[in-house]
């Protein structure tokens, strides 16, 4: 059985009317024969198995769902989003979970994957659904991202306490290469009774927020554009539904990563 992310968004669009108005989206009967896992409470909730001597599709694609009673994005608690993640640096080196990822796929292992966020939004009876790539939500690379927040607590901090930051120390500050693991260690203080070990949320912005850009009652695959990722995924798209026209395709101009193509269906 091949199995990629088109073949997953085309399980959805076989159950897009209980997928509409299914009450947790995490609980949601995904289809098991196209996961090598799936789990709850840690990145990623999903993964597409891994395809064996295919040149279209390679699978392997981690999925982490996003549910909200509302059009926006559910809060990021457990990773910062990218269109891209190592899966070592994920499960782990050696963990079960890296082991039984193995042995679900077969012994084919690779560990650059493909990031998707499986997003819905509703209000009331109304929904919009979007599996969407990492990328639309990945402006600044996230050590950036962590060191320029970090510079910011710290401007804040000598504001607070009316001292004027150095402009060469914020510089130096921003130019950290943080890491999300940097702060999930923990931390031991000296004489201190408790550890402490900070968590790293994010959000979507308006400019990320991807139920921004799509119709009410639709379901969407979004994928960056370009004209040579255009034509690979439409002859995806043609192998896997056989039908060109069962889509509305739409062009997504995102003000700070450039341009998404959309596959859109009414739900």
């Amino acid at each position: 059985m091949t199995a990629s992310i088109y073949h997953f968004f085309k399980s959805l669009i076989e159950d897009k009317e209980r997928l509409k108005l299914f009450p947790n989206l995490e609980k949601f009967p995904f289809d098991p024969g196209l996961l090598s896992f799936r789990r709850k409470g840690k990145f990623p909730d999903l993964c597409i198995k891994v395809c064996k001597n295919n040149e279209l599709f390679t699978g392997g694609e981690l999925i982490e769902v996003k549910d909200s009673e509302k059009y926006c994005v559910a809060s990021f608690n457990s990773t910062i989003p990218t269109g891209r993640k190592n899966i070592v640096d994920v499960l782990g080196k050696n963990t079960k979970a890296y082991k039984d990822l193995i042995k679900a796929d077969g012994g084919i292992f690779f560990e650059e994957r493909d990031v998707f966020y499986l997003v819905r939004g509703r209000d009331g009876v109304n929904a919009k659904v979007a599996l969407v790539h990492g990328s639309f939500f990945e402006t600044i690379k996230p050590a950036d991202l962590i060191a320029k927040a970090f510079a910011q607590v710290m401007e804040d901090n000598f504001e607070r306490n009316r001292i004027e930051m150095d402009e060469n120390f914020k510089q130096v500050i921003e130019n950290f290469s943080l890491k999300q693991e940097d702060f999930s260690k923990v931390r031991h203080i000296k004489n201190a009774s408790i550890n402490l070990r900070f968590r790293i949320m994010s959000e979507a912005a308006p400019e990320g927020n991807i139920l921004r850009y799509i119709n009410s009652n639709t379901i969407n695959l979004v994928l960056p554009s370009n004209d040579e990722q255009d034509n690979l995924n439409a002859a995806r798209m043609e192998v896997v539904f056989n039908d060109a026209n069962l889509f509305e395709i739409n062009l997504i101009n995102h003000p700070f990563n450039g341009n998404f193509f959309v596959f859109q269906q009414s739900l």
